[in-house]
């Protein structure tokens, strides 16, 4: 992984973290991807990003926390309620 990579994946460690602990960690989590894709990362990017920290928390058993990441990727994708997509398209 080079430098800049590795990185820029401690930062998102952190966020998802800080987010996890914070009162709402989903809308949290929510808010970030839509952050993300307004920095023009696209769909299947930050699918990537959240599905690398979900594996962290699956190795590590923190499967309440696991749910909640995976909550948020079936927004993304748009496994759910219309009400609740995080993107039109992508």
């Amino acid at each position: 992984m080079s430098e800049d990579k590795l990185k820029k994946q401690n930062n998102y460690n952190y966020y998802f973290e800080s987010a996890l602990k914070s009162s709402d960690p989903q809308e949290r989590l929510a808010s970030f991807a839509v952050e993300l894709s307004s920095i023009n990362y696209n769909q299947a990017e930050i699918l990537q990003i959240f599905d690398s920290f979900r594996s962290e928390l699956r190795i590590a058993g923190r499967n309440s926390e696991e749910d909640i990441v995976m909550a948020v990727m079936d927004r993304i994708c748009g496994w759910c309620g219309p009400h609740e997509k995080l993107f039109l398209h992508d």
